[in-house]
């Protein structure tokens, strides 16, 4: 970037002549391996300092007074320092430039964000840190390795907040790349191959996708009440961990599975979408309570003239399938559309309540799960999908 442009972008992001021309010295000698030449740069211009942050923190709706116009100064500075990491990781083999990912790369990217974060600590105030981690934690999601799953989706989890709490533009959330992969909205690798995962699996075609957008992976951006806006964000941020760790089981062999250890992880995963399931009920129910309260509302009222209504023998009759002696066979008939309850929503809906109970409240292993896996997540997700759709 030539001096004229970086001093228009300096000029229109709110800095002084003075701040400008103490930013530029620093800029020309920025060094990713020199700490102080970093603190010196960051010392030019205005930052918001950490109790902002706290009030922020305690109540989303204040926002820093600094916003994205000294945000966007601090991303230009610590894109510079990521850009010093990535020289030495780009192709030189393809016309278009292509970041080699490696676990060096990743590493010297996560010295980058700590180094940020104890310059915040040490001086108190607060950078903006949302490109370099978002595009760590996308280099750390596409690299595949087992590890950085977790703090890959932390750290896009983390860019978000950061343009979160600097947003005073139009919309409920900032739709940033971090905000558009929260949703499935972006077009990265790894978004992409979620939605792809999803429309295979489970939703069938891109129009059956878009309608569960619209009706749940957009509907934060539509509700203006704040605390309810944020509730359905973090159901959203929750899917969004689940099918990342589907997407990741679903690719592996299936006889890694077949152990004590991998029977356990299976269902405790089929535990999580259950208990997203029973959250999201709950959430647009507006009720509280367990699984059985949730099924005594839906069933006199969205489902009232399609599910079976039961009598107290045939509840009790459910109880007795779904203990430890019947639970497979249960299930097996469950799938094969072969069970006493004849509605296959209602199947859906009470595989994933008994399941939330069997697999939540005790650690135990059932060899016929991880053989199942697929088909018993597909009939949970089956009643996940009615119901989102539902108005």
């Amino acid at each position: 970037m030539n001096e004229v442009k970086l001093r228009r972008i300096l000029a229109k992001c709110g800095l002084n002549k003075h701040q400008i021309e103490k930013y530029l010295t620093h800029y020309k000698s920025l060094n990713v391996n020199n700490k102080k030449s970093i603190k010196d740069i960051l010392d030019a211009y205005p930052h918001p300092d950490m109790k902002q942050v706290e009030q922020y923190e305690s109540n989303r709706s204040n926002k820093l007074n600094v916003g994205y116009d000294f945000g966007g100064v601090d991303d230009l500075t610590v894109s510079k320092l990521k850009n010093q990491v990535l020289r030495n990781h780009i192709s030189q083999t393809s016309n278009i430039p292509i970041v080699i990912i490696t676990p060096n790369l990743i590493q010297n990217l996560t010295k980058i964000i700590i180094s940020l974060f104890n310059i915040e600590h040490n001086n108190n105030y607060h950078l903006h840190k949302g490109v370099i981690l978002h595009d760590t934690g996308l280099y750390m999601l596409t690299s595949k390795a087992i590890d950085p799953l977790e703090f890959g989706l932390l750290m896009i989890n983390k860019a978000f907040v950061e343009d979160d709490m600097k947003h005073s533009g139009a919309g409920r959330f900032p739709l940033g790349p971090a905000y558009n992969h929260l949703n499935l909205s972006g077009s990265n690798p790894i978004t992409l191959e979620i939605k792809n995962f999803l429309i295979r699996e489970f939703l069938g075609n891109d129009t059956e996708f878009q309608h569960f957008y619209n009706r749940f992976l957009n509907l934060p951006t539509t509700i203006s009440d704040d605390d309810l806006a944020f509730q359905w964000l973090e159901h959203i941020i929750f899917f969004n961990h689940v099918m990342m760790n589907l997407l990741r089981i679903w690719e592996q062999p299936k006889p890694l599975y077949h152990s004590y250890l991998g029977q356990i992880l299976l269902g405790s995963m089929i535990g999580q979408l259950c208990l997203l399931i029973e959250s999201i009920c709950k959430l647009k129910l507006n009720i509280t309570g367990e699984y059985g309260r949730i099924y005594a509302v839906l069933e006199n009222g969205l489902y009232q003239n399609s599910w079976q209504v039961l009598t107290q023998t045939e509840k009790t009759q459910i109880n007795n399938d779904f203990n430890q002696s019947n639970i497979q066979s249960t299930i097996l008939d469950i799938l094969k559309n072969r069970y006493f309850i004849t509605d296959s929503i209602q199947c859906s809906f009470i595989l994933a309540w008994k399941l939330r109970n069997n697999v939540m409240h005790t650690i135990h292993s059932h060899w016929f799960i991880s053989r199942e896996f697929q088909n018993i997540v597909k009939k949970i997700f089956a009643f996940l999908k009615d119901f989102i759709f539902k108005p």
